[in-house]
């Protein structure tokens, strides 16, 4: 019968090594899980079962990933069960509607303080728990989880990169509205929260 592929993400959207990164890295509010025939072409093959999995405004990837590993399980059962009963039609992707998601780079995580909230809240998803999201602080590599896009409070600076700490708060301006980090990962250094973190 050839061989069955299990895929995270709606094919022929995402095709690529990294379709969860890239789906949160987009604002996607949803994507899922695709079983299909493996072809020469990477991720191109017939489809058999798709699942849809919705994605909160707060999932990072590796939560996202915890939860389509379950219930990637119960759909490869799933599939060849219907393979083995031949109550599953292959079906052909349409390649015209297809997005790639390549391997994640270094550069792809390097936050851009001058974008919006929104996008920079969607990286620092997209790469948790790695590679990381990143900043440079006195030329180090400074890695940011768990951000939460902030209410614009009048006394609150909020121009791109400027931090400003309000306990428990550590705020950073963006393009629009000032982020919310809640932990932080200094170069060679353990994960810890933003408020330990400034304490150090």
């Amino acid at each position: 019968r050839g061989a069955v592929n299990l895929h995270a993400s709606l094919l022929p959207k995402y095709r690529g090594a990294a379709p969860v990164q890239h789906a949160i890295l987009h604002g996607e509010s949803q994507t899922g899980l695709s079983t299909f025939l493996i072809k020469k072409k990477v991720d191109t093959g017939d489809l058999l079962l798709q699942k849809t999995f919705y994605i909160e405004s707060s999932t990072t990837t590796g939560e996202a990933l915890e939860k389509l590993s379950y219930i990637g399980a119960d759909l490869i059962i799933e599939t060849l069960d219907g393979l083995s009963s031949n109550s599953i039609t292959p079906r052909k992707q349409d390649d015209q509607s297809a997005t790639l998601a390549p391997k994640i780079k270094i550069e792809d995580c390097k936050i851009d303080w001058n974008n919006s909230a929104e996008n920079i809240h969607n990286q620092i998803r997209a790469f948790t728990p790695n590679p990381g999201a990143f900043t440079l602080y006195k030329n180090k590599r400074l890695k940011l989880f768990g951000s939460k896009i902030a209410k614009v409070e009048r006394d609150v600076e909020s121009r791109p990169g400027h931090i400003n700490y309000k306990a428990p708060e550590l705020l950073i301006g963006t393009g629009t509205k000032p982020i919310n980090i809640n932990e932080i990962q200094l170069e060679g250094k353990k994960r810890l929260p933003a408020s330990q973190f400034i304490l150090g």
